[in-house]
C-alpha cells in the first residue's frame, strides 16, 4: 500500500510517496511553502496552499490518497520517561494512569502518544559467556579512552555489537511470554502531546486537498525510525538543520539517549544571500537556497550567520560526552535542509574537529538511483515518518474495534464484495448487450429483405385511409330528411307572409330557426303556431329581440325536436320493439325523397 508523507517546513514543503510493503520510493520532490502559512507547527490560512499541494499531486500523477504528516514544533511537549516492564498492549494504559505526572498542564486538549526508545534490562542478571565477553571488551576500550586509539576504539565497539547480534538471535529463539525471565525491567519512552486543535488543522488540511489523513508523526521520531538502521551501532549525533530549528539526536547502538533542540537553522544564512545582493531582490527562497548549495566556500558575513546554530550544536555534544566519557560520538551525520550544503558541512566540520558526514544512501529503503545525491538528507524525516509514526490516533482506533474485528477491515470487506456485485452486474449487463445486438442484427437483416414491400404496403395504406374517409363523407350526408319536408310544409301552411326566417338550420333529431315578426303580437302568434306543428314534439325559444320604434321588429330564435326522433329516441311503453334478428324499414333518406318525387 503507498502513503503519501509531507512535511511542511516554513519555505519548503517536502512530500515522498512510499510504498509501505517493500519500502520502494516512488515520488521525492520539494514545493514552495507559501508565507504565513506555518506558525510553530500550527496550519493556517492554507486553502490557497491546499490548492497547489493538489496541483502539484496531480501534475506528477500521484493517486495515492491516504498521507502521513511529519511535524514540530514548541507547541508539541516531549519528554523521556521510564515504566515498569508490562505487555506493549498495556503501555498505553499505564501512561494513561500516571499522564498527569509527566505534563503540567490540562490534557483534556491534548493528544498523547509514545514511543519506545529502549527496552530496559536488569543490571545484575546472570551473565553468560556472550555477556562475559562484552564486558572484556568494555574494559578494553576503557584503556583506550585515554589513547588517541580512535581506530583500535572502533574495532572493538563493532566485535562488541557483532556479540550483542549474537544474543539478540538466541533470545529471539524463546518464548515470548518469558520476558521478564530474561531480565527485562521496564521501558525508556518518548512521550508526546499535541494539541488537539493541531490535529484538527492537519486533518482539514488533508481533507482539502483530497487526501485522507491517516497519521500524524513528531519529526524528532521520523529521524529516529529513518536512522535506526543506519545508527545501530557505535555512538552516533544526527544532526537535523532545517530553516529555522535545528534537531540534534545522539543514539548508543541504534537507541536514543539524547534528544536537544537549536533554535537556529538556515534562513539566518539565506538572509546574508539577500543582504549581499547574491540573488536578486525578487529571488525565491529556493533560489536562495541554491546559490548555497552551489558555493564552495561561505562568504564571512555567511560564516557568521551560522555562529550561534553551530555554537548551539556544540553544547549539545558537549554535554552528551561530558555525561558519558566511556562512550564518546564515533560518528555524526548531518541531515535536512542543512545536509544539502557542502560548504555548511565542512565548516561545521572545521568548528567541531570531527569528520561530519552527509547522508547520500539510507539503509532499508529503495531510493530511485538519480535520488541518491547529497539532497537525500532532506527527505529523511518524510520517509521515516511512513516506518512506525507515533500513534496521536489511539482513542479512535479502539472505537473502530467492533466485538475484536477492525472497523476497516469491515469497509474494506465490504468495499470488495460491492466490487464483485458490480462486476457481475456489469457481466449480465454486457451478455444483455451481446444478446439484444444480435436480435437487433437479425431485425435488420429481415428489414431489409422486406424493404422491397414498403413501397407497396405504404401505397395500400394510403389508399384504405382514402376510401375510408369517402366513406365517412358519404355516411355524413346519409341522412333522413322526411320530418323535415313536414316541417317545411307545416311552416309555409301556418306562418303569415310577413313573418322573415333568417337562418334555417336542421339536423338528424332537430331544427333551429331565426325568425322576425314585424310587431310583438305577431311574434307571439308565430310562437303559438310553433307549438301546434304535428312534425315537432317539443318546441323552445329563446334570444327574444325587441328592436323598438326602429322599425326593425321583434327577432327570436325557435328550436324545434322532430317528432320522430323524439319518439326512436324514447319509444312508449309497450310498443313491440323488433326482435333482435328482425329487418327495421329504412329511414328516408334525401336520395330516396328525390326518386319518389317528395
Amino acid at each position: 500500500m503507498k502513503i503519501l508523507s509531507v512535511e511542511i517546513g516554513y519555505s519548503r514543503t517536502i512530500l515522498c510517496e512510499v510504498d509501505t510493503q517493500n519500502r520502494r520510493v516512488s515520488n521525492m520532490f520539494v514545493i514552495p511553502t507559501p508565507d504565513h502559512v506555518l506558525d510553530d507547527g500550527m496550519l493556517r490560512n492554507d486553502d490557497s496552499f491546499a490548492n497547489e499541494l493538489r496541483d502539484a499531486l496531480d501534475t506528477r500523477g500521484i493517486k495515492t490518497r491516504q498521507v502521513v504528516f511529519t511535524v514540530t514544533g514548541n507547541r508539541i511537549a516531549s519528554r523521556d520517561v521510564e515504566i515498569p516492564y508490562v505487555k506493549r498492549n498495556m503501555i498505553a494504559e499505564v501512561l494513561k494512569t500516571n499522564q498527569a505526572d509527566y505534563f503540567p498542564m490540562d490534557l483534556r486538549n491534548y493528544r498523547v502518544a509514545y514511543t519506545i526508545l529502549e527496552v530496559l534490562k536488569q543490571q545484575g542478571k546472570e551473565s553468560d559467556a556472550a555477556d562475559l565477553e562484552v564486558v572484556d571488551i568494555d574494559e578494553e576500550i576503557e584503556e583506550e579512552l585515554g589513547k588517541k586509539g580512535r581506530k583500535k576504539r572502533k574495532k572493538l565497539e563493532k566485535k562488541k555489537a557483532k556479540l550483542k547480534a549474537k544474543e539478540a538471535k538466541k533470545n529471539k529463539k524463546k518464548k515470548k511470554g518469558k520476558a521478564q525471565d530474561e531480565g527485562y525491567t521496564g521501558y525508556r519512552l518518548s512521550l508526546l502531546a499535541m494539541p488537539k486543535d493541531m490535529v484538527a488543522a492537519y486533518r482539514s488540511f488533508a481533507h482539502k486537498c483530497g487526501l485522507e489523513l491517516k497519521d500524524i508523526d513528531y519529526n524528532g521520531n521520523s529521524l529516529f525510525q529513518a536512522m535506526r538502521k543506519e545508527c545501530a551501532q557505535d555512538v552516533q549525533a544526527l544532526i537535523k538543520v532545517n530553516e529555522r530549528r535545528t534537531q540534534v539526536l545522539i543514539l548508543v547502538d541504534g537507541n536514543v539517549v539524547m534528544s536537544r533542540f537549536v533554535p537556529y537553522g538556515i534562513d539566518e544564512a539565506v538572509a546574508e544571500v539577500y543582504d549581499e545582493g547574491l540573488v536578486l531582490p525578487g529571488a525565491s527562497y529556493d533560489e536562495a537556497i541554491n546559490h548555497l548549495q552551489t558555493t564552495h566556500t561561505l562568504t564571512p558575513a555567511q560564516a557568521g550567520s551560522f555562529s550561534e546554530l553551530i555554537s548551539g550544536i556544540l553544547k549539545v555534544l558537549e554535554l552528551y560526552e561530558s555525561q558519558n566519557p566511556e562512550r564518546q560520538i564515533d560518528r555524526i551525520v548531518l541531515v535536512g535542509l542543512g545536509g544539502t550544503i557542502n560548504s555548511f558541512c565542512n565548516l561545521l566540520t572545521q568548528e567541531i574537529g570531527m569528520d561530519v558526514d552527509i547522508m547520500t544512501d539510507l539503509p532499508g529503503f529503495h531510493i530511485p538511483r538519480d535520488e541518491k545525491n547529497n539532497d537525500l538528507g532532506e527527505y529523511v524525516s518524510c520517509l521515516g515518518a511512513v516506518l512506525s509514526p507515533a500513534n496521536f490516533f489511539t482513542e479512535e482506533r479502539k472505537a473502530q474495534k467492533a466485538f475484536g474485528v477492525d472497523v476497516n477491515d469491515i469497509t474494506r470487506l465490504a468495499m470488495i464484495i460491492l466490487a464483485l456485485l458490480a462486476v457481475a452486474l456489469v457481466a449480465i449487463g454486457v451478455l444483455g448487450y451481446i444478446t439484444e445486438r444480435g436480435k437487433n442484427a437479425t431485425l435488420k437483416a429481415r428489414f431489409r429483405n422486406y424493404s422491397a414491400m414498403l413501397t407497396s404496403y405504404q401505397e395500400y395504406t394510403l389508399s384504405k385511409q382514402a376510401a375510408q374517409y369517402m366513406q365517412d363523407a358519404f355516411d355524413a350526408t346519409q341522412l333522413p330528411t322526411g320530418t323535415l319536408v313536414e316541417f317545411i310544409e307545416e311552416l309555409e301552411e301556418k306562418m303569415p307572409a310577413n313573418l322573415y326566417v333568417s337562418s334555417f338550420i336542421a339536423d338528424r333529431e332537430k331544427v333551429t330557426v331565426s325568425v322576425t315578426a314585424p310587431t310583438k303580437e305577431e311574434a307571439a302568434d308565430a310562437i303559438i303556431q310553433f307549438r301546434t306543428f304535428e312534425s315537432l314534439s317539443e318546441v323552445t325559444v329563446s334570444g327574444i329581440t325587441d328592436s323598438g320604434t326602429g322599425g326593425g321588429g321583434v327577432t327570436f330564435t325557435m328550436v324545434g325536436t322532430y317528432k320522430q326522433a323524439a319518439e326512436e329516441a324514447q319509444p312508449a311503453q309497450g310498443e313491440a320493439q323488433p326482435a333482435p334478428g328482425e329487418a327495421q324499414p329504412a329511414p328516408e333518406t334525401t336520395n330516396d325523397l328525390l326518386q319518389t318525387g317528395e
